[in-house]
């Protein structure tokens, strides 16, 4: 080469600053990024099925806890009267105790101007 062409050329090196190597540009598409796809028959269809079995379930557990609550007012009123039963059968029972003793019938004999025979008694027990 010839001198003023290597000069020429060293010259057009200086002069050009290197380029960087371009990257490919990638382009944001701000509609691309936010469009929704729309739901297919099948994803339609299940999102339908899946809300009527949870309503059905609501529905069933509200149910079944308005059944439990009536449960448990009838348990409520049957030991109640169990209860009232079992006072009732005390008392019937302090009662006969208190009619069947041996100072009461002594009296009421006294009075109604009746003899006791001992000999005569048997007891019996259950």
């Amino acid at each position: 080469m010839d001198n003023t062409a290597k000069q020429n050329y060293n010259e057009a090196q200086v002069l050009q600053p290197e380029q960087p190597q371009q990257q490919p540009q990638i382009e944001n598409n701000p509609k691309a990024a936010g469009a929704k796809v729309p739901l297919s028959l099948f994803e339609r269809l299940a999102m339908v099925v899946g809300g009527l079995i949870v309503i059905g379930l609501m529905i069933s557990l509200v149910s079944a806890k308005i059944a439990v609550g009536t449960a448990q007012r009838n348990l409520q009123s049957v030991n109640t009267a169990v209860s009232d039963l079992k006072t009732k059968n005390a008392d019937l029972k302090q009662e006969i105790g208190t009619l069947n003793s041996s100072d009461r019938l002594q009296a009421f004999a006294k009075k109604h101007g009746l003899t006791f025979n001992e000999e005569s008694v048997r007891n019996i027990s259950k």
